[in-house]
């Protein structure tokens, strides 16, 4: 899942600018491998490195530049909206970065995912719908439930990297099939 994933993030027609994992497809990843791999598949300069917290050794949020130096993102010269951003799981709720203005970011899904987490992890684009986009991707199980959802099949969704990307889906309906996952787990 994670070399579809980077596979996904790289190969987009859209620049991508963060990945927000609540689907926690990123969870017992070493990030700062996961990090120098995204730096070796980015074909431009248009990053001077990737930001992402880390839990393995400073408990702190650090950016792993494109020399390969990672530095604590409050010493590094490379600016948070001059970085790649992961936010992991754990960090998709009350993290503020400050990310470009016209940001895109992926954002994963869970199976069972509830409006509150959802909400949350989109709420780390601070300008969302005023140039900051999202694009929402998740596991075949993930859109198989939305694709029930909608119209019992007749929505078809694209298969692309072993992940399936909402580009069939409106926001109305992730937000219905979320809403569906919040009322049935309370």
């Amino acid at each position: 899942l994670i070399s579809a994933l980077e596979g996904r993030m790289t190969q987009t027609s859209e620049q991508l600018h963060a990945i927000i994992d609540c689907g926690a497809i990123l969870a017992g990843t070493n990030l700062r491998e996961f990090s120098r791999s995204l730096l070796n598949e980015f074909k431009d300069d248009s990053f001077g490195g990737v930001l992402y917290y880390d839990d393995h050794y400073l408990n702190d949020w650090v950016i792993l530049e494109k020399s390969g130096r990672c530095l604590p993102k409050d010493i590094s010269p490379v600016r948070d909206e001059d970085a790649f951003v992961i936010f992991d799981e754990p960090r998709c709720r009350g993290t503020d970065l400050k990310l470009r203005t016209e940001a895109v970011a992926l954002l994963t899904l869970a199976p069972n995912i509830c409006k509150d987490k959802l909400m949350q992890a989109a709420g780390r684009l601070r300008k969302l719908g005023r140039n900051q986009k999202l694009e929402i991707v998740g596991g075949s199980d993930v859109f198989s439930k939305l694709r029930d959802l909608s119209n019992k099949g007749n929505v078809v969704s694209k298969l692309r990297h072993s992940f399936f990307n909402s580009s069939n889906f409106t926001a109305t309906n992730v937000l219905s099939w979320v809403m569906k996952n919040t009322v049935e787990m309370n």
